[in-house]
């Protein structure tokens, strides 16, 4: 049998693609093929007649690697066998990747007579290293982003793994806990590194019951159970916050609070010498303990004794000041600052007033002035106009700037009573409020009706629970990849039988002062499940269904139970959480609760990202989903407002680097929709998509959609695409 025809026999019993070769000439154009199976020409997409009596460099590109078919050639002129990973061309002129094994083999003279090549197509094998090569840069890429930001945070940041051996820490932790630094390494147990720092005088207050209090710490940290303080050495203070994974590790942070501290054993002073001074009954029941103003019951006191005793011809008015941003100051400064700013701003309305002139702090941060004279409201406008004025001044607070403006309530009366004067002075407060803050407006009669048509608003918003009048309506989402329709968000709206559709911004206010934003959540929610639920029965499927929620709903006692009841949902469920909530204040105090929902199988979506106080911080401690950026900036990234794409961008790489999906919701135009999709934005909302739609109007929608969808997916088809 010759070898062609013994090489036939054994090429039916493999795959792989076998070459026979002349041995000689090595040199161009090389040695011709005498012999090769079909797998071959399967692969290549030649034929024998293509091939027989050619170089197997018809197979080569131009841009062919060069040095290896030099090291080819280099093992061939030794007859020494070869293997190689090489590119080829089939006939049509597309590349594929072969694993070449060469041997030489000679004749019964011991000449070499052949080359004998055996290749098998590994092109798949070739993309996939170069995939993984790829993906693992990437990895490492945003690796590096975000131990940049771990980095760049103003807390010690550490996490241990699930058997407590450190997994990796920022310089701040090591700078914090420096006497522990011998301890301090990748792998090393907790329980190490607080030894090595209790053996270097670390912890002060474990001095003298070292095992005790360590066996304290150790359960606290398997066990955390909200914030905990440690003491360092020179009288500073930590604030620990830590919290485990579902993989079992623990993430920590820690936060010097010295200043704190001694902020608050200044006010336990404080508190304690104002304590002292309550023992003259009678001035403490009629004055302000913290700014010696008046306070409510003496200005109580005071109108009831002008109503019996004014002078005709006099007339009382009331300035009823309210300080507007106090309470950023108090959540950002601390109390502290928030006392100094009262007491500032009890200064400057003394500085407003005559001795004649009564003033009272009657709440946190308002107060009301009592003016009697023959043109009362000319008074009250001077008075008010010198405080607004002297308030736009800033306040120094340990070498920090507080600003704060004021905004003035102006009633006037001839024969004052205690409740319709502070009505009427109520009043006129909120009319500056609503109209800007940092102003004053007079009371009026109008404002009165305006008042009581607000009252009126708020009775039949009452009405409105009781006769089914709230509902909910649906606007899509959208992938931003391919515009496939990913879910909906629902959203209150307010039916009144005689008013028709209520804007949901004039009635979720009234809502919210109400107290009633969490039974809002409430009806919209279990109303959604149900419509989506009718939807499902008709085979028409809504992926994802995304509804607000209240701060007052997370914390509802008793909430997980009743959404428990709800079960099975029909869809993904997921909530969406207001960015205004301080979460870095409150992260720790509702935590276990939004790990509950995650439990429960619904998903947390923070909104309105970029227009509150979110941090970094609050992303790692909340670990959403999905971030919602704010409308305000969508509608910005395609207009000249400065900055607005780069940080939108860096929320998608923020979000990127911490698995977390980004929403844009408010697009209008398909200007913004390619600029966000460019800049990492997932999923689309909006009126260019849809605006909010009752059940049938949405049924509609997702049918068209759904045609769309098909037309432009059969176009790509059709045009090769």
């Amino acid at each position: 049998m010759k070898l062609e025809e013994l090489l036939g026999r054994i090429s039916e019993f493999t795959s792989d693609g076998i070459i026979i070769t002349e041995a000689e000439p090595l040199k161009d154009p090389g040695p011709k093929i005498l012999w090769c199976n079909n797998a071959v020409l399967e692969t290549s997409g030649y034929t024998q007649e293509d091939l027989i009596g050619k170089s197997p460099r018809i197979f080569q590109g131009i841009d062919t690697d060069k040095d290896t078919i030099r090291r080819i050639s280099q093992k061939l002129r030794m007859w020494q066998p070869v293997r190689e990973h090489l590119l080829n061309y089939r006939k049509d002129g597309t590349p594929f990747w072969i694993d070449l094994n060469l041997w030489p083999v000679a004749d019964d003279t011991g000449w070499f007579r052949y080359w004998v090549g055996i290749q098998r197509e590994v092109s798949l094998f070739i993309k996939m290293q170069e995939d993984l090569l790829k993906t693992k840069k990437m990895a490492e890429t945003s690796q590096k982003r975000l131990w940049a930001a771990i980095e760049a945070l103003p807390e010690a940041f550490v996490m241990y793994d699930a058997e407590d051996r450190l997994i990796t820490c920022n310089s701040k932790y090591k700078e914090i806990y420096a006497a522990s630094s011998a301890a301090i390494f990748e792998g090393a147990y907790f329980e190490d590194v607080i030894r090595c720092g209790l053996a270097n005088g670390q912890y002060p207050q474990a001095a003298g019951k070292e095992e005790v209090w360590l066996e304290e710490r150790l359960e606290l940290h398997k066990n955390p159970r909200g914030p905990i303080y440690e003491t360092l050495p020179g009288d500073r203070f930590l604030q620990i916050h830590e919290v485990h994974t579902k993989d079992g590790d623990t993430v920590g942070f820690r936060s010097d609070v010295t200043e704190l501290r001694r902020q608050k054993f200044a006010l336990e002073e404080q508190t304690k010498a104002l304590g002292k001074a309550k023992k003259d009954a009678v001035v403490t029941s009629l004055t302000d303990a913290l700014t010696g103003l008046g306070n409510r019951r003496g200005l109580d006191w005071l109108l009831a004794d002008l109503a019996q005793k004014i002078v005709p011809g006099f007339e009382v008015a009331l300035v009823h000041v309210d300080l507007d941003r106090f309470k950023a100051i108090n959540d950002v400064f601390g109390h502290a600052a928030g006392d100094h700013v009262l007491c500032m701003v009890a200064q400057i309305l003394r500085d407003s007033v005559t001795w004649q002139e009564y003033i009272a702090r009657v709440g946190g941060d308002e107060f009301v002035i009592a003016a009697i004279c023959r043109d009362a409201q000319s008074r009250g406008e001077a008075i008010a106009e010198h405080i607004i004025k002297a308030c736009q001044k800033s306040f120094d607070f340990n070498g920090k700037e507080l600003r704060v403006g004021a905004s003035i309530g102006i009633a006037v009366a001839s024969k004052p009573g205690v409740s319709d004067l502070m009505e009427n002075a109520d009043i006129a407060l909120y009319e500056a409020k609503t109209a800007g803050r940092n102003r004053y407006a007079l009371f009026t009669p109008k404002l009165r009706a305006l008042a009581e048509e607000k009252k009126y608003m708020a009775d039949e918003l009452l009405k409105a629970f009781a006769n089914n009048q709230i509902f909910p309506y649906f606007q899509p989402q959208v992938a931003a990849d391919d515009r496939t329709f990913i879910g909906v968000e629902a959203l209150a709206r307010w039916q009144h039988p005689s008013m028709g559709f209520v804007p949901p911004e004039v009635f979720l206010c009234i809502a919210e002062e109400l107290g009633m934003l969490s039974d809002i959540d409430d009806i919209i929610l279990k109303k959604s499940l149900a419509m989506v639920q009718r939807l499902k029965a008709q085979r028409i499927q809504i992926p994802k269904l995304s509804v607000n929620v209240s701060y007052r709903r997370l914390k509802r006692d008793g909430l997980l139970d009743k959404l428990a009841e709800l079960r099975p949902w029909p869809c993904q469920l997921a909530f969406e959480l207001l960015e205004t909530i301080d979460y870095d204040q409150e992260a720790d105090s509702f935590g276990w609760i939004l790990e509950g929902l995650r439990e429960l199988g619904i998903e947390i979506e923070l909104d309105d990202f970029g227009s509150g106080r979110a941090s970094i911080t609050t992303l790692l401690r909340l670990r959403p989903d999905r971030i919602k950026i704010d409308r305000q900036l969508v509608a910005a990234v395609a207009s000249e407002v400065p900055g607005a794409n780069p940080l939108v961008k860096a929320i998608g790489q923020m979000g990127k680097a911490l698995n977390i999906q980004l929403t844009a919701e408010g697009i209008e135009t398909e200007i913004q929709a390619k600029v966000l999709k460019r800049l990492g934005c997932n999923v689309f909302q909006g009126h260019l998509f849809s605006q909010p739609l009752c059940e049938n109007d949405l049924v509609s929608w997702v049918s068209q959609h759904k045609s769309r969808q098909e037309t432009v997916l059969r176009g790509r088809r059709n045009s090769g695409s």
